[in-house]
């Protein structure tokens, strides 16, 4: 366990469920906005189902927050080898492998083509958490 914290603005922008969660609130949120206040002609039913969107999209948004948060705050280190970077119309995901209890592990992080997710090469060595069998690549999150 150590003292850095998962950035909420890193999650967002660099985990690719993330920032699909919050594009539907907020672009839900623009279409409520719109049909109940702009619209001369609004669209019947059309303000809960953009109301339903929001939720979904923002509950989705607090679990995967909470979901990283909580792999990197209680997630013990190790370091892992890069093994595959793929990305295609801005995302992808990073594979790694990486030893514990005598045997190699692999990996993997969806993330969004950014500088940061960019400079990831086959055969560097990078931080990891794991915490319940599950991983992410620590370096990008805090």
């Amino acid at each position: 366990m150590n003292n850095k914290r998962a950035s909420i603005g890193k999650v967002i922008f660099i985990d690719y469920w993330a920032f699909l969660s919050a594009a539907m609130a907020v672009l839900a949120a623009g279409f409520l906005v719109y049909n109940t206040y702009i619209s001369t002609k609004p669209i019947a039913g059309l303000d809960l189902i953009a109301l339903a969107a929001v939720l979904l999209g923002a509950a989705g948004l607090v679990w995967r927050v909470v979901s990283i948060s909580s792999i990197i705050n209680n997630g013990e280190e190790f370091k892992a080898t890069v093994s595959e970077v793929s990305f295609y119309r801005g995302r992808g995901f990073i594979k790694y492998t990486y030893p514990r209890d005598g045997k190699t592990l692999m990996g993997k992080t969806t993330v969004n083509k950014t500088a940061a997710t960019s400079q990831f090469r086959v055969g560097q060595e990078i931080t990891i958490a794991v915490n319940q069998g599950r991983s992410l690549i620590k370096d990008l999150f805090v």
